[in-house]
């Protein structure tokens, strides 16, 4: 996939995987794995709303979060889902 097929400029998110930038997560958390995640909803996922909140689920440890639009860096890959969901399981 190109960087055009992967911006989430005037993409709605809701339901698709996304990766969060490095800056919106700790340290401790910055490796792929734990910035591939789920949009589910909130505001921010539907373009040109007012909200921004994007309500997330994260890949590795099924935790759920709230980030704002911005702090997401564009559509994950299938590779990187797949490497996310792989680290759950440890392989």
């Amino acid at each position: 996939m190109d960087e055009n097929e992967l911006s989430i400029d005037g993409v709605n998110l809701e339901g698709k995987f996304v990766v969060l930038r490095e800056d919106a997560m700790a340290q401790a958390y910055r490796d792929i794995t734990w910035r591939v995640v789920e949009a589910r909803g909130g505001f921010g996922c539907t373009p040109g709303l007012r909200g921004t909140a994007v309500l997330v689920k994260h890949l590795r440890d099924g935790d759920t979060g709230r980030f704002e639009r911005y702090q997401v860096e564009r559509l994950a890959t299938l590779g990187e889902v797949d490497k996310a969901r792989r680290s759950v399981a440890g392989l």
